[in-house]
């Protein structure tokens, strides 16, 4: 699927410092560590504005982990306890590593604020972009997730039984009723010929991506495409 290209060149870039003024290197808040199954010696990361994700050894992810400054994100059940799987004393990764890490956005300079500041700024440049695209969508296959991202907003869905409802899958009476939604709603829009526009879908949750989400995805995928152009994109 075609992730949105966004152009980060017209967002503000933190003074660069020298050398003698060198701000202190910290993990990113928008990493996200994906532990592999039956792979104990390397982990997945994944930054939530660069869009990089890098397949890395245990010790360099329990370095960038040593590096955070805000709490580790909370489980699905229980108290948060320290991850066996990540050593506490670790050497250095070598400067090309931290280069590396630092250009695919896992390691920054910028403060919490600073970062928290780009990001808005980032967020601000798509939805300005995504104005342009008629029509757009956002569908949420489900609220459930198999992540536990720090900045996530919506994980009391999943730690509070009393959203325990918001937890099932999207069914074919519901992709029913929502296509037959986008096509009354757009009569009542000026839009050009069907032919001359693309739809734009945006796949959003929750994890849209869960394995027991394929069936979903690949009925709203073909839905839209029988009814018009359309492009697809994923929202992590």
């Amino acid at each position: 699927m075609e992730s949105p290209v966004i152009s980060l060149d017209s967002i503000t870039k933190t003074p660069h410092t020298s050398s003698t003024q060198q701000r202190k290197l910290r993990a990113s808040s928008y990493v996200i560590y994906v532990d592999l199954p039956d792979n104990m010696d390397e982990v997945l990361l994944v930054h939530g504005y660069t869009g990089a994700y890098d397949l890395v050894s245990q010790e360099i992810a329990s370095h960038v982990r040593s590096l955070e400054v805000r709490r580790p994100p909370r489980p699905l059940y229980g108290a948060w306890t320290p991850d066996a799987r990540y050593k506490e004393t670790l050497e250095p990764p070598s400067d090309e590593i931290i280069e590396q890490l630092k250009d695919r956005g896992y390691l920054t300079e910028k403060t919490l604020e600073e970062e928290e500041a780009y990001f808005v700024e980032i967020a601000n440049v798509y939805h300005t972009n995504a104005l342009r695209a008629i029509p757009k969508y956002v569908l949420m296959p489900t609220y459930d997730c198999n992540l536990r991202c720090s900045y996530c907003f919506q994980d009391h869905m999943r730690t509070n039984p009393a959203y325990s409802h918001l937890l099932r899958n999207m069914t074919p009476s519901m992709i029913e009723r929502i296509f037959n939604g986008i096509q009354d709603l757009e009569q009542h829009h000026d839009l050009p010929p069907i032919d001359q526009y693309t739809r734009s879908f945006t796949f959003f949750g929750g994890e849209p991506l869960l394995v027991r989400n394929r069936h979903v995805i690949d009925a709203i995928i073909h839905k839209a495409t029988r009814i018009g152009k359309a492009s697809f994109s994923v929202e992590r």
